[in-house]
């Protein structure tokens, strides 16, 4: 009797695991609806192929023939429009994720804590890996952040405190950081172009060979930045204070730099200024100066 007793025990608690499987399966797949679609899909085309050959075989009536090409026009309908519905289901996910991603980055805007730093670079990362790049860091705090090889082109961040982040290999063409706080930030071999740096404190930055091409730096700080094989065509410098900048090899071709304070620049040289659009009001230090009234006096001359 006892093992009788034992062995129902042990049935009740077979059943009862199964049960829970059977609902863990069922739970799994009711999040994947796509997947439930298609397993369906494969199911009727197997029905309806063993009913096709079946019927080559024993059956010539009318009945089954007609009901067999309405079934093959139905599974081409399913899967037509079962293409479509998932088409349109990835993207109005895509789009609500993008939504929530940024709404997350919303609500750790004005958080001043290492935490909101690390919860914002989570979801820029994520919407980067959904292709998404405009993406709104208005005063955002991420101080020391991590966004090596970050896609940031046409990103806002007005006013975002990045100081000392690694930006080395970021694509940050057409960004806006007006007034942001970039000192001490790593911008290495950086694709700046056209990007809006206008007042953005750039002190000891460093920024070697990074694309500035067309950036727009008027009233930035500059002082002691690293600008070493940095493309500054046509880019615009205007008051620019770059104070002990480090400016070897920088490409000045057609830069404008009237108003610029470039007193104590590093590595500058004359071919480089020879090259620039203009240098009116720029302030170059007496030998600069000095050489630039006697070779080239039309730089300094007040733009029309």
């Amino acid at each position: 009797m006892l093992d009788a007793l034992m062995e129902r025990r042990g049935r009740g608690r077979d059943i009862l695991m199964a049960r829970i499987k059977a609902k863990e399966i069922l739970g799994r797949l009711g999040e994947k609806p796509i997947l439930i679609a298609i397993l369906l899909f494969i199911i009727i085309w197997f029905l309806v192929s063993g009913a096709s050959i079946m019927r080559g075989k024993n059956y010539k009536g009318e009945f089954l023939n007609s009901i067999l090409v309405e079934a093959h026009g139905l599974l081409f309908d399913i899967f037509v429009f079962g293409i479509l519905i998932v088409f349109f289901n990835k993207m109005g996910e895509r789009r609500r994720n993008i939504k929530r991603w940024q709404e997350e980055i919303d609500d750790f805007r004005y958080w001043r804590e290492k935490e909101a730093t690390f919860r914002i670079v989570g979801n820029i990362k994520r919407l980067n890996r959904n292709g998404n790049t405009y993406i709104d860091l208005y005063d955002c705090f991420l101080k020391e952040a991590n966004l090596s090889e970050a896609d940031l082109r046409g990103a806002f961040l007005f006013g975002a405190n990045l100081r000392g982040a690694n930006l080395i290999r970021a694509n940050l063409r057409g960004a806006v950081f007006f007034g942001a706080n970039l000192e001490r930030v790593a911008l290495y071999d950086v694709n700046l172009e056209i990007t809006t740096l206008y007042g953005a404190d750039l002190r000891g930055a460093f920024l070697g060979y990074a694309n500035l091409e067309g950036a727009n730096l008027e009233d930035a700080d500059l002082r002691g930045a690293n600008l070493r094989g940095a493309n500054l065509k046509e880019a615009s410098l205007y008051r620019a204070d770059l104070r002990g900048a480090n400016l070897r090899g920088a490409n000045l071709k057609e830069a404008y730099l009237g108003g610029a304070d470039l007193r104590g620049a590093k590595n500058l040289t004359i071919k480089q200024l020879s090259q620039v659009e203009k240098l009116y009001q720029a302030k170059l230090g007496r030998e600069f100066e000095k050489q630039m009234e006697e070779r080239y006096p039309h730089l300094l001359e007040k733009p029309e």
